[in-house]
Order: C-alpha cells, then sequence, then structure tokens
C-alpha cells in the first residue's frame, strides 16, 4: 500500500530491506498532510491544448493547475502542493473550487500574461504583470513561483494571491463574502493597508492577506515594512486576520456546492417571479467575448410580476465567473452586435451555464 502512494520509494528499496522500513515508518509518521503533499499528481499532456494553449495540466484534487508546453513538469506540481498546504485544513472551499471549475493557469519563463487566451488585447500592467485577477481562473507565473519556492522570492507570491482571490470569489457564501466586504470597509476606515497596491476592493483585501496567512509578505503599507507571516498580519489587522483564519482553519465551514446545467428556454417566454436565490457559473469557452443579461422580476400591486430592470455582465473569451442569481432569473447571451444566442434560467441553487465547445 505504502508503495502505491511512493511508487519513488518502492524504487529506492529494492536493494535496501532496513533503510526500507526505517523510511516506511517515517512516512507513515507524518501527519496525513504531509504524506499528500509527497505524493505529487501526474502531469497530464493535453491534445489539443486546451484554448489552444495550455497543454499541460495537474489534477490538484479537483482542481485543475494548467500550463503551457514550455512550461516545467514541476512547476505545475509546485503549484499544486501551495493550493494544498493552503487549503488542508478547508476542504470545504477545495469542494467548491472544483465543483464551480476554479483553475490555476500559469505562464513559462518567458512568457506575458496577454499571451493567455482571452487577454491577447489586454498588455500587462506596467508594474504589476505578476498578478492578473481573472475571477475562478487564478493566474500566476512559472517566474515568480520559483522564486518564491525559497524564502528570497522579491515582491508578493502571485500564486498565493491568486489563489486567495478565486477562494473569495468561489470558495465563500454569498454571506461570507459580505463578511469579508465588511472588514474590508472597517480596514480601510481605520486606514490601514494604505497605500498596498492591490488592496482596492473586498477581493484583492483577501488576495493580499492571504499572501500573509500563507506565510509570505505581501504590499506593505506605506511608510510601513510589515514581516512576512501571520502573526504580522494578525498585529497589523487583527479583525482581517480573523475573518481569514475563520475560513482558512475550517472552523467555518461553507456547505458543499453541485452544480446542475441551466435550461434553455424559448425567446419569447419571461422570468417569473424570483422566490429563491442562488448562484450560477457562466463559462465563456468561445473566442470572443459575450454579453450574459440577466433579467429578474417582481410582484407589483395588482399580483403581477414585472422586470427589476436588466444586469449585463460582459464575459472575455475563455473566461469563467460567478454571479448572483434568482432560481427563476432569465439569463439572455448575445454578441457584441447585439445577437442573441439563446436564454437560459437555472435549475437549481447553484447552476451552470456553458457556451462553447
Amino acid at each position: 500500500m505504502i508503495f502505491a502512494m511512493f511508487p519513488a520509494l518502492e524504487a529506492r528499496c529494492v536493494h535496501a530491506e532496513g533503510l526500507c522500513l526505517l523510511a516506511v515508518l517515517f512516512v507513515l509518521s507524518m501527519p496525513v498532510s504531509a504524506q499528500d503533499q509527497l505524493a505529487s499528481p501526474p502531469v497530464i499532456q493535453v491534445n489539443p491544448p486546451r484554448f489552444g494553449f495550455f497543454a499541460k495540466m495537474v489534477n490538484c484534487d479537483g482542481i485543475a493547475v494548467r500550463g503551457p508546453a514550455e512550461i516545467q513538469d514541476t512547476s505545475l506540481q509546485i503549484a499544486c502542493r501551495k493550493i494544498r498546504s493552503a487549503l488542508h485544513n478547508a476542504p470545504a472551499i477545495r469542494q467548491r473550487l472544483a465543483a464551480e471549475g476554479a483553475e490555476l493557469q500559469l505562464i513559462a519563463m518567458g512568457q506575458n500574461f496577454n499571451q493567455l487566451p482571452g487577454h491577447q488585447a489586454d498588455p500587462p500592467p506596467p508594474a504589476l504583470d505578476e498578478v492578473r485577477a481573472n475571477n475562478l481562473y487564478g493566474t500566476c507565473s512559472e517566474k515568480n513561483l520559483l522564486a518564491h519556492e525559497s524564502s528570497t522570492g522579491a515582491g508578493i507570491d502571485a500564486c498565493f494571491f491568486a489563489l486567495g482571490q478565486i477562494v473569495m470569489l468561489g470558495g465563500l457564501t454569498q454571506d461570507e463574502q459580505g463578511n469579508v466586504d465588511r472588514q474590508y470597509r472597517a480596514a480601510k476606515e481605520a486606514r490601514l493597508w494604505k497605500g498596498s497596491t492591490l488592496v482596492v476592493n473586498a477581493v484583492g483585501y483577501w488576495g493580499e492577506l492571504s499572501v500573509w496567512y500563507f506565510g509570505k509578505s505581501g504590499h506593505s503599507p506605506t511608510g510601513m515594512n510589515i514581516a512576512a507571516g501571520p502573526d504580522a498580519m494578525r498585529a497589523y489587522d487583527p479583525g482581517g486576520f480573523e475573518v481569514l483564519d475563520k475560513i482558512y482553519s475550517g472552523r467555518e465551514k461553507p456547505p458543499e456546492i453541485h452544480l446542475t446545467n441551466s435550461r434553455q428556454i424559448s425567446s419569447a417566454q419571461s422570468s417569473v417571479t424570483s422566490e429563491t436565490h442562488g448562484e450560477i457559473v457562466i463559462a465563456n469557452d468561445t473566442e470572443i467575448s459575450l454579453r450574459f443579461t440577466r433579467i429578474s422580476t417582481w410582484p407589483n400591486g395588482l399580483g403581477l410580476t414585472e422586470p427589476t430592470g436588466t444586469n449585463t455582465r460582459l464575459i472575455m473569451p475563455f473566461d469563467r465567473r460567478i454571479f448572483p442569481t434568482g432560481n427563476n432569473d432569465i439569463w439572455v447571451v448575445a454578441d457584441l452586435k447585439g445577437r442573441e444566442l439563446g436564454r437560459f434560467t437555472p435549475a437549481g441553487p447553484a447552476s451552470y451555464l456553458h457556451i462553447g465547445k
């Protein structure tokens, strides 16, 4: 059994039975999380490449870690190890991210973020090319990943920041996201993190503090130099630490999520009153940007329903995002010329709307 978990150990034990026994006892004495990290997932070759770019991947406990053909296999495994170390006390978060199709996407050494699918017209910002927010597809570079394998990595650990972002967006419930937003506003009112480049909203706040929580250092406030690690972050922003620790320690467990496919409806069908609310994961796996318009209704004084208005979201090519929705809302999909491609309605409290192959 132990050799099935660690085939490299089997190869070293063929001619050294005594040493082998000691090695087995050492491995079995490790915590389960440490054993998991030793068993690196295999690298899978993807042909044809996903979105014409991602030719390699590892399945990191249900969360895909992807990279182009040029990336080192070990880099994908290192990224998986970071995910496992970050979420080993929060299996509920890992389950939600896996169910929603969240990914960590890497670019290889020498590549730019504008080479990512859907980003060709989006040049990297001048000062923050190591960090790119993309909702349920978090991104970072192999260069940054390997630099932060040692304690000497300069700048923010972009992979932990990206992971923190997708945890906030996909791993937390709407109520938990509201708690984070309130804490972000309280920190802002207390003039904490002033000048920190990435703390521009609640998602950036969560991502930035996640870097500290996982043992690294992010962008310190202007005129300060906060030491790396959770203790220094807790001393500076105790409220922020408490919000993160509830989630990452597993003290607060969001419910599991299981997506059901949205139902396509006729163009003539209208929305009915939304009694309950949930969320919808929208994946645009096409090469063009699409508009997704949410139509909700409410009862008027006559007992009839009327539109509350529309809420249109532009979703870029090869992008995956998550939104709140009423269970009876209608989502109208159209291209940028206004041509309607279909209408869909959620099929449960957690729905999936996929456009593309």
